[in-house]
């Protein structure tokens, strides 16, 4: 699609509502599943919602589009490669700044960049929306177009507080008519590091969850028995500090404590990651990704879920764990939901981040004492009912309604390419 489409605007009784997100395909990933309870429940609250993503492939792509059909809209063009430098003094190794260092042409980058834009921005302008909640930071710059003529919201799903992180809302907060994070603590660190022209539209809206249906499973059982461990979500270094993953499990198995550790997700280091927990004799289970609706089985068959991540945004695979009553495991994060919600020793254990050691002590004391196990997850339960899902939506839905009401362009085909000329040096531009 590359302009206005003949779908006709939604009445009054409704909204429509255009998320978008890069990768809806690709990984087990919190927003990916956050994003799909809004196509799930936002219906009940009156709004039409969409997801403009990346075009993709595979079993798992035709399953998401096969079950939310016309909802999930792929662009038609593929990503057009790194914009961003990354920030002075970043790891030189990083992937960004190699890809970034490579691309010698950088006026055709600025052209793919260019025809990239154009394709997203007619992706979405065809659904005629009134609100576009934008889930990644490079959709950013769409908002100086998207603003004339719908509502523009702003999802911070990090907990990073870096240069290159805050960049897009420094440079476009001002086109953005709210600035939605994950948590209260991300929501205080974008006020911290924010400018006024955006610090005063930033809220907090925590992920929620629905409450198990079936019966939690007994945690409790024999010593004797492994302490089943499961790590869900991406496998990369950067934020999820996914090496420390095998440093933990090594003294474990040398301890001779009995573990059996799953690998679910994906991502640059699952394998390395797979190949090391292997190396260290436990059993391991390796089975990549799984769909968003079937992380809650991979819970419900672990006793303990282990994170250990410098920065989060949610994760909402935390409160996924705690439903089920898979106890938590996870470093002192200071960003996200963490800080929120766990209390060391009451609802699920802790440890610094980076402290083998202490991860090490907190799974072994769990294997050894099966009473405090069972009593953890029983209270992990209840907590998870603290953040109510329909509370979530609830949240969302009177945001997008009262974007919904602000005064803005008409939606045409003349406005559209009017505006779209105008800001064409911005929308090909690389930063």
């Amino acid at each position: 699609m590359n302009g206005i489409s003949n779908l006709s605007p939604p009445n009054r009784e409704t909204i429509r509502v255009v998320f978008t997100w890069g990768y809806m395909f690709y990984e087990v990933d919190g927003v990916q599943r956050v994003l799909l309870q809004c196509l799930d429940e936002l219906p009940k609250y009156g709004i039409d919602p969409y997801v403009v993503t990346l075009k993709g492939s595979g079993e798992r792509r035709d399953l998401l589009l096969s079950k939310y059909p016309g909802r999930i809209i792929e662009c038609k063009s593929a990503w057009p490669g790194p914009k961003w430098k990354t920030a002075t003094g970043a790891d030189e190794t990083s992937p960004i700044r190699r890809a970034y260092r490579s691309v010698v042409d950088k006026p055709m980058l600025r052209y793919r960049w260019a025809q990239f834009h154009y394709d997203v921005l007619g992706t979405i302008a065809a659904l005629r929306p009134d609100v576009v909640a934008l889930n990644y930071s490079w959709h950013f710059d769409l908002s100086l177009l998207l603003h004339e003529f719908s509502g523009t919201v702003g999802f911070w799903h990090s907990g990073a507080t870096s240069e290159v992180t805050h960049r897009p809302f420094q440079r476009y907060g001002s086109t953005l008519d709210a600035v939605v994070a994950s948590s209260p603590a991300g929501a205080q660190n974008l006020v911290d590091a924010g400018e006024p022209h955006y610090r005063d539209k930033v809220r907090a809206i925590t992920y929620g969850i629905d409450p198990i249906s079936d019966s939690v499973p007994d945690r409790i059982g024999s010593a004797d028995r492994p302490l089943r461990v499961a790590y869900v979500g991406r496998f990369l270094e950067r934020d999820k500090r996914i090496s420390d993953v095998p440093k933990i499990v090594r003294p474990l198995a040398e301890r001779g404590i009995p573990v059996e550790v799953s690998l679910v997700g994906e991502g640059p280091d699952y394998e390395q990651t797979c190949d090391e927990v292997k190396a260290t004799g436990v059993t391991v289970r390796c089975p990549g990704t799984v769909l968003p609706e079937d992380v809650r089985n991979v819970f419900l068959e672990h006793d303990v879920m282990i994170l250990t991540s410098d920065s989060e945004g949610g994760p909402l695979a935390l409160l996924e764990a705690m439903a089920t009553g898979c106890v938590p495991v996870v470093s002192r994060c200071p960003s996200g939901l963490i800080p929120l919600v766990i209390k060391n020793g009451v609802n699920g254990l802790t440890f610094e981040i980076g402290d083998i050691a202490g991860a090490v002590d907190q799974l072994a004391k769990l294997s050894a004492d099966r009473a405090l196990l069972g009593q953890l997850s029983a209270i992990a339960v209840e907590t998870s009912k603290e953040y109510p899902l329909d509370e979530t939506h609830r949240q969302y839905a009177d945001l997008f309604w009262g974007l919904s009401r602000l005064s803005k362009r008409k939606w045409s085909k003349s406005n559209y390419f009017l505006s779209r000329a105008k800001h064409l040096r911005v929308l090909s531009r690389t930063i």
